[in-house]
């Protein structure tokens, strides 16, 4: 049962990557977004995997996620253009490949990778792992780590108080469908929510893929995630098939909800069915 479980839990992860356009390419640079003086945001996609977040303190460098191994060069260029300060510390928002690949190559520079306890690793040296909460602080910014369960059962949300900055992993991609592949819609929501209590209006939200936001776009995209999950489990409670399930026309309509100006619409089609069925298990209670 564990190994099939396992099995799924890979599968549903390279689903969800290929949904998002994360292949191993070459192509361009990464770019940086400068949030204020002290953090910047090191955007992920065209095959880098996640977006990064790079916290300046007064004596060394924090990385929130690590992208893909094959990122790493890229990454750290990046991120000496910004700064020469020594990385101390990796904190990972959950330990899928495409947030987690460039870990051993900053282990290798020295720095500690800070994760949640249920996060399974190919390299145990230098983890420091946590249960429900953790707290950096003394660099100039206070970072707070919070454990939730929606997207894997090792996601976390970040909070960077002195920058009001949330980030939050694949618990919000938003460019693409849910992705509450552990946690169901009832997962999701407590975290979105638990998102929204340390938010206010000048609060940057940036989504572990998609677009950087703020705390409106955490509403939006709860309030959408519940229609998604809800109309799903009424089709598929009425005794529909799954082919009749994604041509339900309302469902279509909600799936529109998670396009974007910068998104191809057919692409949100490729893996719907797969998605649909991912929801109507992890609803059932079959979790990863």
């Amino acid at each position: 049962m564990l190994v099939k479980k396992m099995k799924l839990v890979i599968l549903t992860c390279y689903i969800f990557i290929q949904t998002l356009n994360i292949q191993v390419t070459n192509a361009a640079e990464i770019v940086s977004k400068k949030i204020n003086d002290n953090f910047y945001v090191l955007l992920g996609g065209n095959g880098q995997g996640s977006h990064v977040g790079l916290s300046i303190g007064k004596d060394y460098l924090v990385l929130i996620d690590a992208m893909m191994e094959g990122a790493s060069s890229k990454l750290i260029k990046s991120i000496r253009n910004i700064s020469d300060k020594p990385i101390r510390y990796v904190v990972n928002t959950h330990d899928h490949f495409d947030h987690s690949g460039g870990n051993a190559f900053f282990v290798e520079m020295g720095a500690t990778i800070i994760s949640h306890e249920n996060s399974q690793y190919n390299q145990p040296s230098h983890l420091l792992k946590f249960d429900s909460k953790f707290s950096l602080s003394g660099n100039t910014e206070n970072i707070e780590v919070f454990h939730v369960d929606s997207h894997s059962s090792s996601d976390s949300i970040i909070y960077l108080k002195e920058s009001n900055v949330i980030l939050m992993g694949d618990v919000f991609a938003n460019e693409w469908y849910p992705a509450l592949f552990h946690g169901g819609i009832l997962g999701q929501i407590k975290a979105l929510d638990l998102a929204l209590s340390f938010s206010n209006e000048n609060t940057v939200i940036v989504p572990g893929h998609g677009y950087i936001t703020n705390r409106q776009g955490i509403i939006d995209y709860k309030k959408n995630s519940i229609l998604w999950v809800k109309r799903i489990m009424e089709l598929h409670k009425s005794g529909m098939s799954l082919d009749q399930t994604v041509k339900d026309e309302k469902l279509i309509k909600i799936q529109m909800k998670f396009n974007t100006k910068n998104r191809n619409p057919s692409n949100l089609n490729k893996w719907f069915k797969e998605l649909v069925k991912n929801t109507i298990n992890v609803e059932n209670g079959i979790t990863m």
